[in-house]
């Protein structure tokens, strides 16, 4: 497989993942949240409809909007120290989501896998910038 090849299937699949994002946008964000947000999530929702590539702003909306889901998802997090006594340690710690931020962290999974397909489309194209300069 050629590196030609490896981007064509890193862009198929952030196109698969930017539709699955989009559908789930509008089912993250409250009326009370942060305004810059709610804007974020807007230009992210219209830029995902045009079925493109990316521009530096909507690379900036879903990193903001990654980091307010974090956020929420640490309010709803509860660590735990899980005791057992044949354990060399004694016990483990374990992190809990409350219902709200199980399902908020439901939810939000097409926006991370979002992410991670669009940083293997940059890897491809990095790649492909490298074999130029390798060849010419």
């Amino acid at each position: 497989m050629s590196h030609q090849d490896s981007l064509e299937i890193a862009l198929l699949d952030y196109f698969k993942c930017s539709a699955r994002a989009q559908v789930i946008l509008p089912d993250l964000w409250e009326p009370e949240d942060d305004r810059f947000v709610l804007q974020a999530a807007y230009r992210l929702q219209k830029a995902l409809e045009t079925k493109q590539i990316p521009t530096v702003r909507d690379e900036a909306d879903l990193e903001m909007l990654l980091s307010f889901v974090d956020q929420k998802l640490k309010l709803g997090t509860t660590r735990l120290f899980v005791s057992d006594e044949c354990c060399a340690h004694g016990g483990w710690f374990e992190m809990h989501l409350n219902r709200k931020a199980q399902a908020l962290s439901d939810i939000a999974r097409p926006l991370y896998k979002l992410k991670a397909a669009w940083e293997r489309v940059q890897a491809a194209m990095a790649a492909d910038r490298a074999l130029e300069r390798i060849r010419s």
